[in-house]
């Protein structure tokens, strides 16, 4: 009777304990961030249609601000065309969508630890939601003056803790796995 080893199964075993846990966090940061790369370019789609519908459009009314109601229009100036309050409500949703993540609803949401980090990140969400909300509300009235820079500010933190978010989570479950 004779005994067939199978050298490949034990050389695996052997590159997968020389690779180490590592190799498998590395993999799973990569996939988290192409599938949250995904979902950025899916929710930017808006704002690229404003772009797009801006670029090419023939735009025969001109929106203006004015210090009083002014029938005749002398205290008015025109106001750019700029997208802030569609990246406020980027900005907005970007955060509530991050908050939702970590709610736990039957066997979807956040399934490993809450680490101090995620609740750094919780309350950063909660406050640009809170921010977000208000800038939208300053740029849909017309009173927002000098809080473009703001604007860019709160959606690139809001993208950031909703990607850091992300990453954590799938940081964490590859470390449970091992």
């Amino acid at each position: 009777m004779t005994t067939r080893v199978d050298a490949g199964t034990s050389a695996n075993r052997h590159d997968e304990r020389k690779r180490g846990p590592w190799s498998k966090v590395g993999s799973v940061c990569l996939r988290t961030f192409l599938l949250w790369a995904g979902e950025a370019a899916i929710g930017l789609v808006p704002l690229l249609t404003h772009f797009t519908v801006s670029a090419f459009s023939n735009r025969m009314v001109v929106a203006a601000r004015c210090r009083n109601f002014d029938v005749l229009l002398e205290h008015c100036c025109s106001v750019p065309d700029i997208p802030y309050a569609e990246m406020n409500i980027l900005a907005v949703v970007i955060s509530g969508l991050g908050l939702l993540s970590l709610i736990q609803f039957g066997s979807c949401g956040r399934q490993s630890r809450f680490t101090p980090m995620t609740f750094l990140a919780a309350i950063s969400s909660i406050g640009l939601l809170i921010v977000g909300s208000l800038l939208y509300a300053l740029t849909a009235s017309g009173i927002s003056a000098g809080s473009e820079n703001v604007t860019y500010e709160v959606l690139g933190f809001a993208m950031a803790v909703s990607f850091y978010l992300t990453l954590e989570e799938a940081w964490l479950e590859a470390l449970q796995e091992e």
